[in-house]
C-alpha cells in the first residue's frame, strides 16, 4: 500500500510539472530544457576562455651556446640568454579591453538566440489557443447539427422533406467534421513542435485564455522599449566601443616592441654578465593595419544607422497592422454579440419562420463570422508578440 501511494504521488507530480496553466511557465520550461539555448551557452563559454587566453607577453626564451675553440688552445666560449618579448605597454591594456568586449557581443548573441527562440514558443503557444477555440465552437457546431440531421431523419422517413433537404444537413455535418479534422491535425503539429523546443519532454497544454489583450504603450514608448531591450542594438553598439578600442590597439603596435633579458658570456677563463636589451624597428608588420580599423569603424557606425532605420520601419508596419486588427476585432465582437446564435436560428426554422434555404445561409454566415474573428484574433496576438518579443 506504502509503494503504491509513492508510486500515485509521483505520477501526479510529474503530472503537474508537465501541465502548463500559463504561456510564461512554458516559456520558462523550454528556457531551460531547451537543447539549441543550452547548446549555444556552452559555445559561449567555450568561446570566451578562447577569447581571454593569447592575452599575456609571450613566454620567455632561455638560449644557450656552447663551441669548443681551435686549435685547443684557444678555449671553450659559453654563451646564456634570458630574453622576454613585450610588447609596447599599451597595448596589452587595448587587447584585454577587446577581448571583454568580443564575451560582451557573445552574450548579447546568445539572449538574442534565446529570446527568438522562446518567441518561436510563445507564438506556438498562441496558435494553440486559437485552435482550441476553434475546436470548441466546431464541438458546439457538431452537436447542434446532429440534433438537427436527427430531426431531419425522421421527418424523411415520415415523408415530410426530400432526400434533397436531409443531404443538405448532412453536407454541413460532414464539412464540420472534416474541419475538426483539421484543427486536430494542426494542433498535433503545434504540440510536436513545442516538445521538440523543450527538449523532447512532452508539456500538457492546459492554458486556455490569451495572457496580453492590448499594448499599454504609445508607439513611441514602445520603440524607445524596444530599442533600449535590443540585443541587436546592445552588440552593434558593443562593436562600436570595439572599434575604437581596436584603432587604440593598432596605435600601439605600430610602436617600438623590446625584448629585456639577461646574458651571460664565458670565454677563455673570462666571464661576462650583463643585461640584454633589444628594440624593435616598426616600418612593415603593422602597416596599413589603422586605415584598416578605422574603416571597419565606419562600416559599423553606417550598420547600426542602417538597423535603426530599418527597425523603426518594420515597427511603424506592425504598429500600424497592430491597431488596424484591433479596430477591426472590436467590430467583429459588436456583430457576433448582436447577432443570432445558432440556438435562435434554430428555433426561428423550427417555428417555420425561414425555410431551410435561407436557415442553411444564416448558419454559414454565422460560422464564417466565427471563423474570420478567431483567425484575426490569432493574427492580433502574433502582431502583439511581434512588438512586445523585447520582454522575453
Amino acid at each position: 500500500m506504502l509503494r503504491r501511494g509513492v508510486t500515485i504521488l509521483l505520477g501526479m507530480l510529474v503530472l503537474s510539472l508537465n501541465s502548463q496553466s500559463s504561456i510564461e511557465s512554458i516559456l520558462n520550461t523550454i528556457e531551460v530544457n531547451n537543447k539549441e539555448i543550452a547548446a549555444y551557452s556552452k559555445y559561449v563559454h567555450a568561446k570566451s576562455l578562447e577569447i581571454q587566453s593569447g592575452l599575456n607577453p609571450d613566454n620567455p626564451f632561455i638560449s644557450t651556446d656552447y663551441m669548443n675553440g681551435r686549435p685547443a688552445s684557444g678555449g671553450n666560449q659559453l654563451d646564456v640568454l634570458v630574453s622576454q618579448s613585450v610588447e609596447f605597454p599599451t597595448t596589452y591594456i587595448h587587447k584585454k579591453a577587446i577581448a571583454n568586449q568580443k564575451v560582451e557581443i557573445l552574450e548579447n548573441e546568445y539572449q538574442d538566440l534565446k529570446r527568438t527562440i522562446l518567441g518561436e514558443a510563445r507564438n506556438l503557444c498562441i496558435d494553440l489557443i486559437s485552435l482550441q477555440k476553434r475546436k470548441e465552437i466546431l464541438d458546439t457546431r457538431l452537436k447542434l447539427t446532429d440534433s438537427l440531421l436527427s430531426k431531419f431523419q425522421l421527418k424523411y422517413s415520415l415523408g415530410e422533406i426530400s432526400l434533397l433537404d436531409l443531404n443538405k444537413v448532412n453536407s454541413q455535418r460532414i464539412k464540420i467534421i472534416s474541419s475538426s479534422e483539421q484543427v486536430k491535425s494542426q494542433t498535433l503539429s503545434a504540440l510536436l513542435k513545442l516538445k521538440e523546443m523543450n527538449g523532447g519532454i512532452e508539456i500538457v497544454f492546459d492554458v486556455n485564455e490569451f495572457s496580453q489583450s492590448a499594448i499599454d504603450l504609445s508607439k513611441e514608448a514602445l520603440l524607445d522599449s524596444i530599442k533600449s531591450n535590443s540585443f541587436k542594438i546592445k552588440s552593434l553598439e558593443q562593436q562600436q566601443q570595439m572599434d575604437e578600442q581596436n584603432i587604440s590597439l593598432r596605435k600601439s603596435q605600430s610602436l617600438p616592441d623590446f625584448e629585456i633579458g639577461y646574458h651571460h658570456q664565458s670565454v677563455l677563463g673570462q666571464t661576462f654578465n650583463g643585461a640584454h636589451f633589444g628594440i624593435s624597428i616598426p616600418i612593415w608588420e603593422h602597416k596599413n593595419e589603422i586605415k584598416t580599423a578605422k574603416a571597419y569603424s565606419e562600416f559599423h557606425d553606417t550598420e547600426l544607422e542602417e538597423f535603426n532605420v530599418t527597425q523603426e520601419s518594420e515597427l511603424e508596419i506592425l504598429y500600424s497592422r497592430y491597431l488596424s486588427l484591433n479596430n477591426t476585432l472590436k467590430q467583429y465582437k459588436l456583430v457576433l454579440n448582436d447577432n443570432n446564435t445558432e440556438e435562435l436560428l434554430n428555433q426561428s426554422y423550427e417555428q417555420g419562420d425561414i425555410n431551410l434555404i435561407t436557415y442553411i445561409m444564416e448558419l454559414e454566415y454565422i460560422y464564417s463570422l466565427q471563423d474570420d474573428f478567431i483567425s484575426i484574433e490569432n493574427e492580433f496576438q502574433l502582431v502583439m508578440s511581434q512588438l512586445t518579443i523585447y520582454k522575453l
